[in-house]
């Protein structure tokens, strides 16, 4: 039996990457209410961490949804998907 941490650093982490478009188009529609629901200022530039960023689709987005100077750094427990990321 493997643990999660291994599987995502090897087999699911690959696929997940072979697969990158296709899965964070899926997820995609999700951004966009988690985003809002953030409620960020429109006038304070925030450091807004995206813990679990897979491929790195979602910082992106919450950055168009923030005030000019936010930042959004993005981590992964991944390697293939932080690689998908960059």
């Amino acid at each position: 039996m493997t643990h999660a941490k291994e599987d995502w650093e090897d087999a699911k982490g690959h696929r997940w990457a072979e697969h990158r478009d296709a899965l964070e188009a899926w997820l995609g529609p999700i951004d966009a209410p988690l985003v809002e629901a953030l409620d960020l200022p429109p006038n304070v530039a925030l450091r807004v961490a995206d813990i679990g960023c897979g491929a790195g689709a979602t910082p992106p987005t919450i950055r168009r949804g923030a005030a000019p100077g936010c930042v959004v750094p993005g981590d992964d427990g991944s390697p293939p998907r932080v690689d998908g990321a960059r």
